[in-house]
C-alpha cells in the first residue's frame, strides 16, 4: 500500500491520516526516511514524535548521503518496520540519495511480495514515490509547453504522476501539462494535509481535510503540443478532472 500525503501534515495525534498510518502497520514499528530533507536528523524527530504519541516505535534513517543508505543498521531498520515514512524536503535529494541502494531494494520488494506493507511519505516524499515525477517548474509557467519538467522517481508505483500543494501553491497546471504531453499517465494531486490510499488493486481512498484532484487524459480529443515549440501556450480538449475529498474512492484503470 501506498500513502501519498499532500504536504502541511498536521502532527497532532487526532489526525485520520495518521490514525490510517498506524491501523496500516502490521508490526508496531516504522522506519522515517528523511533523505529529502536537508536536515534529515531534525526532520525525522518531528515526526518521530508524534508516532511514538501513537505509541509506535520510530526508527529514524537520517540519511545524507548514499553511504548511509547502505548502513547495516538502516538497511535491519527497514526490514523490520511495520512500513515506512518518507519526509518532505526535495524529492529529486531523495531519489538521487535512496535510487538503486539496498534500502531501495528492499522497499520495492516488500511492497511488491507484502500487502499488508505500507510506504508512506509527505510533500517530496509523496511525489518521488512513482515511476516518473515531477522534478520543477513553477505552477505560473505551467501553461506553456516544455515547463514541467519531469525525471524518475522511486518507481514504487507506476502509470500516475504525483503533485502536492495543490492549493497553496496553484500545482493543478503542472499536472494538467503533464497529463497533457503524457495522456497515459494519471495525474493525482493532493491538497495539505490530505492523503490517498492507494491500495495494491487500484482502488484509491481519499484521507484528511481537504481536496484530491484526478486528471485523466485517456479521452484527450485533440492537442497541439507536438506541432509547439517550447514557451509557447497549448490547447488541450477533453481533458478529465475529477475532484475528491474525504472518504471517496476512486480506482485506477491501468492496474
Amino acid at each position: 500500500m501506498l500513502l501519498p500525503i499532500g504536504g502541511h501534515l498536521q502532527l497532532v495525534p487526532h489526525n485520520p491520516i495518521i490514525r490510517k498510518i498506524e491501523d496500516s502497520l502490521h508490526t508496531n514499528r516504522i522506519a522515517i526516511i528523511s533523505a529529502a530533507s536537508s536536515s534529515p536528523m531534525s526532520s525525522a524527530k518531528n515526526y518521530a514524535f508524534i508516532f511514538e504519541t501513537f505509541g509506535i516505535s520510530a526508527d529514524i534513517l537520517a540519511i545524507s548521503n548514499r553511504e548511509d543508505a547502505e548502513l547495516e543498521k538502516y538497511i535491519d531498520y527497514v526490514k523490520k518496520a511495520g512500513g515506512i515514512f518518507f519526509t518532505g524536503g526535495n524529492q529529486m535529494r531523495l531519489t538521487s540519495l535512496i535510487g538503486g541502494t539496498a534500502i531501495h531494494r528492499i522497499i520495492l520488494k516488500r511492497l511488491e511480495e507484502e500487502q499488508d506493507f505500507i510506504v508512506a511519505g509527505t510533500s517530496a516524499g509523496a511525489s518521488a514515490m512513482p515511476e516518473t515525477m515531477i522534478a520543477y517548474g513553477e505552477a505560473e509557467d505551467a501553461l506553456l509547453k516544455g515547463s514541467v519538467k519531469t525525471g524518475p522517481g522511486l518507481g514504487l508505483i507506476g502509470g500516475v504522476l504525483i503533485d502536492t500543494h495543490l492549493i497553496t501553491r496553484n500545482r493543478i497546471w503542472r499536472l494538467l501539462q503533464v497529463v497533457a504531453e503524457n495522456p497515459a499517465i494519471i495525474g493525482i494531486g493532493l491538497a495539505e494535509n490530505t492523503g490517498m490510499l492507494i491500495h495494491g488493486s487500484g482502488r484509491c481512498e481519499v484521507i484528511g481535510e481537504n481536496a484530491a484532484v484526478i486528471v485523466d487524459g485517456s479521452e484527450i480529443s485533440y492537442t497541439n503540443i507536438p506541432e509547439l515549440e517550447d514557451d509557447m501556450p497549448f490547447t488541450v480538449r477533453d481533458i478529465k478532472v475529477h475532484m475528491l475529498t474525504n472518504g471517496d474512492n476512486y480506482t485506477l484503470p491501468y492496474f
